[in-house]
């Protein structure tokens, strides 16, 4: 029983980070909004390249 109240009382340290571990870093007031626009950043030059490839993939290429 004490190994199971020690893993309860961990899981709710690390839900409501109230012993916070050296390298958590704590978000800022509009972190989820910048975690949400650098992810459609990512996301459109992923976009951007998969484009790219795929129009470069229908060419023939000429050796001589």
């Amino acid at each position: 029983m004490g190994q199971l109240l020690r893993n309860i009382l961990s899981g709710a340290r690390q839900v409501m980070v109230i012993w916070p571990d050296d390298d958590y870093i704590i978000p800022g007031r509009d972190g989820f909004a910048q975690d949400a626009r650098a992810l459609g950043k990512d996301a459109r030059q992923i976009a951007y390249g998969l484009r790219k490839s795929a129009k470069e993939y229908g060419k023939q290429v000429n050796h001589g």
